[in-house]
């Protein structure tokens, strides 16, 4: 089980991908470039997506491996390496991830609208920011 201690929240000028916000070893991420509760409810977002999919045993390295191939995909271009690895990770971890980030909508749009947010606005806002993220080079 995942030691919530450990858990440390930052706002980043660059994210690891074109995403507004992401999760990797004990960090949960938000990007800068969003209003303040924006980035809390994103944050919010990957802390439980997170938090179930660890509670169920599932690895970062599994859910980056996820995350590459989804992306390359995206992208239109898939590397062999990153199609064989998204191949053994079983179907029902897929779904899980899938469910998990259901559930992280669920709780990023109560706290949001919570806080006086407008989830129409954040879900554009987040839209429009696509392909406009800085990417922390590797």
């Amino acid at each position: 089980m995942w030691d919530f201690t450990k858990v440390k929240w930052a706002s980043s000028k660059a994210m690891r991908y074109d995403t507004p916000g992401d999760w990797h070893g004990d960090l949960i991420e938000a990007w800068e470039g969003m209003p303040l509760l924006s980035q809390r409810a994103v944050q919010l977002h990957e802390f439980n997506e997170s938090a179930i999919l660890r509670a169920a045993g599932v690895t970062p390295e599994i859910i980056d491996a996820i995350d590459e191939f989804r992306i390359q995909v995206k992208n239109g271009v898939i590397t062999l390496h990153t199609l064989d690895t998204y191949r053994a990770i079983s179907p029902e971890i897929l779904n899980l991830y899938d469910e998990a980030h259901v559930i992280a909508l669920m709780v990023e749009r109560a706290f949001l609208e919570a806080a006086g947010g407008n989830w129409q606005d954040h879900c554009k806002m987040i839209e429009d920011s696509r392909g406009k993220i800085p990417v922390v080079q590797p």
